[in-house]
């Protein structure tokens, strides 16, 4: 990832599936930490069964937890807002203080979150928690099909009230009572280039 030279890293939350994953996640945050700057909030995972875990101790990683904040790309200031899981409501507030004139990046774990905040004038959001289905089909698509508002969305890139949002199928699997499989879903990481409107 290094030889990408990116001006910023996001990670849109769900760390772990078990404790014993804490280590190779540490590891990984400060290699990306040590690439260039490195954001994160946290996911459903991370808020629900291992809020006990110090995810990002001594990573260098900045959590974002309902705070908007500036980062400095060439001649442009880019910010970056965001929230935890069940904490949907920081971000508005934190959006508030966003000059309008500025590039604006929001993540949240969930899609629908991501899509009320470009209605409100946010130019990019960041999302995950959908693993992309995990499992996919030929003419079905993905059999995990998760929603936490009652609206579905798949992995990719979305049009939405003149920004844009983008869901990850991330790295890793769901947990619980799912399969520890991906099929014709392969893990990814994501390179986003923003250029001007």
């Amino acid at each position: 990832m290094a030889g990408l030279r990116p001006d910023a890293i996001v990670f849109t939350g769900d760390a772990v599936n078990q404790d014993a994953g804490l280590p190779h996640f540490l590891r990984l945050m400060r290699a990306l930490a040590a690439i260039a700057p490195t954001f994160a909030v946290r996911g459903n995972w991370d808020v629900w069964w291992f809020s006990n875990l110090r995810l990002f101790e001594d990573t260098g990683v900045r959590v974002l937890d309902g705070e908007a904040v500036p980062l400095q790309v060439d001649d442009r200031r880019v910010w970056f807002v965001g929230a935890p899981v069940e904490g949907h409501d920081q971000l508005w507030p934190a959006l508030a203080g966003v000059p309008r004139e500025d590039p604006s990046v929001v993540l949240f774990h969930y899609p629908d979150v991501g899509a009320r905040a470009l209605e409100l004038g946010v130019d990019l959001a960041l999302a995950g928690d959908t693993h992309g289905g995990q499992v996919r089909l030929p003419l079905l698509g993905p059999l995990i099909r998760i929603r936490r508002f009652g609206t579905y969305r798949e992995a990719g890139l979305h049009s939405i009230a003149g920004g844009y949002l983008y869901i990850s199928r991330g790295i890793g699997m769901e947990g619980g009572w799912a399969p520890r499989v991906r099929f014709l879903c392969p893990p990814e990481l994501t390179v986003l280039e923003l250029v001007p409107k």
